[in-house]
């Protein structure tokens, strides 16, 4: 492949010519097919079944005495917005933390699915379309509930409305989640389809199945095709950001700058952050216009012209599409700014530059080790300095939308990388450039057979994780019959399921620090999870010291994981640390601490 990709000609980008041959129908065919097999492979597991309604709370009997107290529950607003309660005062949760194993019969093992499906809920029931509750853009929440709509259409919900009918039958709300899981697993293929059209008209067909393919084996998206999040929807509507934008770089069309200001707007509208993709058209139209900068051209006449207008213009269409798709923005604005401003008052704190440098420190040390593996690492890496070292405008435009979505992940904990997901794109993208440099063949195809393979092998490890038995099943089964009733079981904070597993409340005593204090560290037993643990000091991390801290007084009596195997079985992999939260829900660490024996009696 031509090493000088982006050429003279000004229709170059902004052509398709020779896509649709043969071969490349069927390069691209066979890229969507493994992205779809990837995405959905275990997208079934992790969700409420009978089976652990019964390892959790036995029969119907037990729910069915508790439901008049969870109906008058119900009534009360703080459940409405429990996410925005303040941690620091106890009371807030004695009530919660009391219903919760009720309510964790119809949770599945990622927080936020059944947070959108509670708001989508609350809108049905006000027939409101503001979702009074804006943690996540107005947007996606609108494209899960078209979802579930097209589910209710087709016949494929229950008909049943009555929330006591699905705590007492949780197998039965299984379809609202795969409706909304379904939709995300398309989106996450989607936007693999999205970056083999820009592979192609950057770099033709080696340049196109080569991203395309790794970023449909990337671990992340993986994972993250099979929760109702916001992340594949986003990565979706970034990728097409980038896909219309780039003709900016050659040419000054105002439907490139309409089309891209459109999606700019619809990514928003799922996250907010995706605001940043708007450094694309910035720096393609900035990069074209480069020649104004050189001292004998540059003149305030040249540059502020027609051209500069169509960028404005772009930003504008951005801002009133992001309105359009999310009205919720100006008729319910001033909960809408508070949620806002939540979302960003839970950052990270202390120096900008220390946090960049610890969070991408973590991100590169979590993908060699954990993640993704070091031929991926290597070939994104290599990609992002053969972008410097041997620079062209299109690749270097690339590079701030890049930093920007690290500068992101650091306002998160130092294992955000989720955060980086609408960056992958131009990742990839890179690293294919950089392999594509190569001038002999068979050295380019080892190389990139090596990165694909590796890359998959862990997709293949972490989704066998995900279709296996969850270690909070497995740690269910083992309290259940090692555990005497009426023993009392700690944990850090009230037990939900996606953190830890949630005993029989009517069997066992469940307390826990976060509620009852220092009374909860003489329970009987302590129930943790890697979910939990804080990161330890970087040196520490960095050498693979554990993060795991047992409980005051209590000794370790199991651990229950189910890590992956990558490399289809060679290397089995051993956390010393927590991951990112997708990783996380799939395979956590559970750990059960037995108090102490006083030695002195």
């Amino acid at each position: 492949m031509n090493n000088n990709i982006v050429g003279t000609e000004a229709s170059q980008i902004a052509s398709f010519k020779g896509f649709f041959s043969k071969w490349n129908i069927i390069i691209l065919l066979l890229v969507i097919c493994s992205s779809l097999w990837l995405n959905f492979r275990g997208i079934s597991k992790g969700l409420p079944s009978e089976e652990r309604f019964k390892l959790s709370l036995e029969n119907k009997e037990t729910v069915k005495k508790i439901l008049p107290e969870i109906k008058v529950f119900r009534t009360k607003k703080k459940i409405i917005r429990s996410e925005f309660l303040d941690k620091s005062d106890r009371n807030n949760f004695i009530e919660l933390a009391r219903f919760s194993p009720y309510f964790d019969s119809m949770r599945s093992i990622n927080s936020d699915e059944f947070y959108v499906l509670k708001t989508l809920s609350g809108m049905v029931m006000r027939h409101d379309i503001n979702p009074r509750s804006y943690i996540y853009g107005p947007f996606f929440i609108y494209q899960i509930g078209a979802s579930l709509a097209v589910a209710k259409v087709t016949g494929y919900l229950p008909k049943e409305a009555d929330l006591n009918y699905y705590l007492l039958n949780p197998e039965q709300f299984v379809p609202f989640y795969m409706s909304g899981r379904i939709l995300c697993a398309i989106y996450g293929t989607l936007a693999v389809l999205i970056t083999f059209l820009i592979g192609y008209r950057l770099g033709k067909t080696p340049l196109a199945a080569f991203a395309s393919a790794f970023l449909a084996f990337m671990p992340l998206l993986v994972l993250a095709s099979k929760f109702i999040k916001a992340d594949t929807p986003t990565l979706f509507w970034s990728s097409l950001v980038l896909l219309f934008s780039l003709p900016i770089l050659e040419r000054a069309k105002f439907r490139d700058y309409l089309l891209t200001g459109i999606c700019i707007g619809l990514a928003t509208g799922c996250k907010y952050p995706a605001a940043f993709t708007a450094a694309y058209p910035v720096m393609f139209h900035l990069m074209r216009k480069s020649s104004f900068f050189k001292k004998d051209n540059f003149s305030l006449k040249n540059f502020c012209t027609r051209e500069e207008l169509m960028l404005l213009s772009a930003g504008a269409i951005s801002f009133l599409s992001f309105l359009i798709i999310s009205p919720s923005f100006i008729l319910d604005h001033t909960l809408f700014m508070k949620d806002l401003s939540w979302v960003i008052s839970v950052s990270r704190g202390g120096s900008v530059l220390y946090n960049i440098f610890s969070t991408f420190v973590c991100l590169c040390y979590d993908s060699i080790f954990y993640t993704l593996g070091l031929p991926g690492f290597i070939a994104i890496s290599a990609g992002i300095i053969f972008a410097i070292i041997k620079p062209q405008k299109v690749w270097l435009a690339m590079l701030p939308m890049i930093f920007l979505f690290l500068f992101l992940a650091s306002k998160g904990m130092e294992n955000s990388d989720a955060y980086l997901m609408p960056s992958f794109v131009p990742m990839v993208l890179l690293a294919g450039r950089a392999l594509c440099s190569i001038k002999k063949v068979w050295l380019k195809s080892t190389f990139a057979t090596i990165v694909l393979i590796s890359t998959l092998s862990y997709a293949h490890a972490w989704n066998n994780s995900m279709a296996g038995e969850n270690s909070r099943i497995s740690a269910l089964r083992w309290i259940n019959a090692n555990i005497k009733a009426r023993s009392s079981i700690a944990t850090l904070r009230y037990p939900v399921f996606y953190r830890v597993p949630a005993p029989n409340p009517t069997k066992y005593k469940l307390l826990s620090e976060q509620i009852d204090g220092e009374k909860a560290l003489n329970s009987d037993y302590y129930l943790h999870s890697s979910f939990q643990w804080l990161k330890p000091p970087l040196v520490d991390y960095i050498l693979g010291k554990s993060a795991e801290i047992a409980p005051v007084g209590f000794e370790k009596i199991i651990d229950i994981e189910n890590m992956p195997e990558p490399y289809f079985g060679f290397l089995k992999l051993k956390r010393s640390h927590r991951l990112n939260a997708y990783f996380e829900v799939v395979a956590p660490r559970i750990t059960l601490y037995k108090k102490q024996q006083d030695k002195n009696l």
